[in-house]
């Protein structure tokens, strides 16, 4: 008894979608006028009615969620709830540990998220540019919802800082 299963095969679907998460990288890539984009790192600020801070920090390698470099960070600093304050925590306590050669944080990221506007992309430049990692350049991409339809939102355009 033989089975054939329909469609693709399972090695065609991943080499299927390895050819979409490397196109959409390249793609990526190339809006930000980068030649490499291997590794991602996002980061994003949440507090509970300030009194809780903590910071997530997710990593994309080629494009495909790297669950076993993902940190959280609990904020140390008497910030409460100054946003810009906490990214330039976390930031800090990321890079001071890769250069400090802290295994889990020995590898930098191609290119920085973060949750926010333009306040946070600062805040990561302003310690990028204290530690000297000077691989750095800011981008910000902003969604604005329209006040007359609640499910719409505006794409704006990435703005260099």
């Amino acid at each position: 008894y033989a089975y054939k299963p329909q469609g693709l095969g399972l090695f065609e679907r991943i080499a299927e979608q390895e050819k979409k998460t490397k196109g959409a990288l390249m793609e990526i890539a190339g809006w930000l006028e980068m030649e490499n984009l291997h590794r991602i790192e996002a980061f994003d600020i949440s507090n509970t009615s300030g009194s809780y801070n903590v910071a997530s920090m997710v990593v994309f390698t080629d494009g495909v969620s790297d669950k076993k470099e993902y940190r959280k960070f609990r904020i140390k600093g008497n910030i409460k709830s100054d946003d810009y304050g906490a990214m330039k925590e976390v930031l800090k306590r990321r890079f001071e540990r890769a250069m400090q050669s802290d295994e889990k944080f020995s590898k930098f990221p191609d290119l920085i998220l973060a949750d926010g506007g333009k306040g946070q992309v600062s805040a990561v430049k302003e310690i990028l540019a204290e530690i000297n990692y000077y691989r750095f350049t800011g981008y910000t991409l902003q969604y604005r919802k329209n006040p007359d339809e609640s499910d719409y939102i505006e794409e704006l355009p990435f703005e260099k800082v």
